[in-house]
């Protein structure tokens, strides 16, 4: 309980400080293939904050962890921060904007694409269902197909 309750300190903490530097999604000047949250980080650190130890279930791996569960099937804990689109799949940005070093990508393939809702959980806090994968370069990736593998959290 000790570690859960030290994590979500560093991830509001996190959330505040980029709020304090004002980094809200600068890269949509940069690529208009990728979205950027309502609201900017305002939005984020808001549904950060409403993440508490009493609604994350103990078996949740956090998204800055996620490099450390390559290979197993988990349920990831983070909010997503903003989407692009690559050769087949649309890709969302988790804890960090997609372009990141350190974010976890979580994909969605052009075939499953129209069964998820519009707003494709942007802005929110998620838990999302599936194997933590890399392409070896260090690139953190879950696959999603179906929208049951996601859970809005705030």
């Amino acid at each position: 309980m000790k570690g859960k309750l030290w994590i979500i300190a560093v991830l509001l903490l996190f959330s505040i400080s980029i709020s304090a530097i004002g980094c809200s999604s600068t890269s949509t000047t940069e690529s208009p293939a990728i979205g950027t949250v309502p609201g900017g980080t305002a939005t984020i650190t808001a549904a950060a904050s409403a993440a508490t130890a009493s609604n994350i279930p103990g078996d949740i791996v956090f998204w800055n962890e996620a490099i450390n569960n390559v290979g197993q099937t988990v349920t990831l804990f983070g909010p997503i921060i903003d989407m692009t689109t690559s050769s087949g799949s649309t890709i969302l940005g988790m804890g960090l904007g997609v372009m990141s070093q350190g974010s976890v990508n979580i994909e969605i393939a052009d075939a499953d694409f129209s069964k998820f809702p519009a707003d494709l959980y942007i802005g929110k806090v998620v838990q999302i269902k599936g194997k933590i994968e890399t392409d070896g370069a260090n690139v953190i990736k879950v696959s999603l197909t179906d929208p049951s593998q996601v859970t809005v959290v705030s």
